[in-house]
């Protein structure tokens, strides 16, 4: 499959050795459901390259039509929304004829690790790593193809590779935690743990904000077990009226579309809230109100003033996790109310000012985001 030295490979082209991209020995089908990226949607440039293996005229002209500038248009509809990716090219394009050697050497780009942020803290879970994943499945637009009973086709639910894996391992779990078989196994997962870019202040007094929506939530939970444990360590290194002026305050923004669908840990906040842990929860339901909906940056904008007193007069950290869009709409959200609320103080900031100390808060490991595209 591949020359171990420099030299022509099959193809008589002149090549050098990089080192395998996997480890060996290895099974084709090993490479093909660990290492290959099989799902995702291939570049126009790919359905170039992809033409060179169809033997049949008609797949040949419809990869170079997707693959050109007129056909720009059609890539998008046909390829990206219908989320077609390199098997089911295959299928509508069943001429093509790829050599493993250059359908891993030069059709598919490698799987890429799905990073997640751990949502547990080791001092509270020493023995297991826990994570909030959203298990991706969409449907796939029906085409044209007409089913014996004259009925549209449904294509198959488009499902994403890591978060499907990873929820059928956790069903497999269940299933053999329940069984009584002991030939059952525990499910496994491969993993790797790098470090995380939160960190608590160390003064249990200094307040923190948190703004996780959806599974934004992930880091925010772990940072709530961690000051539970500091207070519940303290209290019982001190006596209680003496660890009564190291109260925590803790802040959380959650949101998510749906009250009664995917508010994720909500009986372990309430429990925060009644404990004391958590001080003050903001929520959002953007699909409460169809008329108006609500983001995290809208509540956080409702509480400029104590948002600006907490970060300039309390040091508060800020901690951010989730979407793109929504880390770049609450970072704007605060330097309007640097700006707005320092208006009224002696040294009032300019946009640049926020900016400026925005990005030195950032320095100094107090302004956090972890954020997904």
């Amino acid at each position: 499959m591949f020359s171990l030295k420099p030299g022509l490979n099959p193809d008589n082209e002149l090549h050098e050795w990089h080192g395998l991209p996997f480890p060996t020995p290895i099974s084709v089908r090993e490479v093909l459901t660990r290492y290959l990226d099989l799902t995702s949607a291939p570049r126009r440039s790919d359905l170039k390259l992809l033409s060179n293996y169809a033997t049949q005229s008609l797949d040949r002209k419809v990869l170079l039509r997707l693959s050109s500038k007129d056909g720009k248009q059609d890539y998008k509809s046909k390829i990206m929304d219908d989320k077609v990716g390199l098997v089911q090219l295959l299928k509508l394009c069943p001429s093509l004829t790829i050599p493993l050697e250059h359908l891993i050497g030069n059709i598919c780009r490698f799987q890429l690790p799905r990073y997640y942020t751990i949502s547990s803290c080791p001092k509270v879970y020493p023995n297991s790593i826990h994570i909030t994943v959203a298990v991706t499945q969409e449907e796939r637009p029906v085409g044209n193809k007409k089913s014996n009973g004259d009925l549209p086709l449904k294509p198959p639910m488009f499902e994403g590779v890591a978060s499907t894996h990873i929820a059928k391992q956790h069903q497999n779990g269940s299933s053999s935690s329940s069984s009584s078989s002991p030939s059952s196994q525990p499910p496994s997962l491969r993993v790797f743990v790098r470090p995380s870019t939160f960190r608590l202040p160390t003064d249990l007094s200094t307040p923190i904000i948190m703004i996780g929506p959806g599974t934004g939530i992930a880091p925010m939970r772990a940072l709530l077990q961690d000051r539970q444990y500091q207070q519940q360590q303290l209290l019982e290194e001190k006596k209680e009226e003496d660890a009564a002026g190291y109260n925590n305050y803790n802040i959380l923004y959650f949101g998510c579309k749906n009250e009664n669908l995917d508010y994720i840990y909500r009986n372990e906040l309430i429990d925060y809230q009644n404990d004391g842990t958590l001080d003050k929860l903001y929520l959002a339901f953007s699909r409460k109100d169809p008329n108006k909906k609500e983001y995290v940056q809208h509540l956080l904008r409702q509480n400029s003033t104590e948002t600006f007193q907490l970060v300039t007069e309390h040091n508060a950290y800020i901690y951010v996790c989730g979407g793109v869009k929504m880390g770049h709409d609450v970072t704007e959200t605060l330097k309007e109310i640097l700006i707005e609320q320092s208006e009224s103080s002696s040294s009032s900031m300019t946009q640049q000012d926020a900016a400026d100390y925005l990005s030195k808060l950032s320095n100094d490991g107090r302004f956090v985001q972890e954020l997904w595209s």
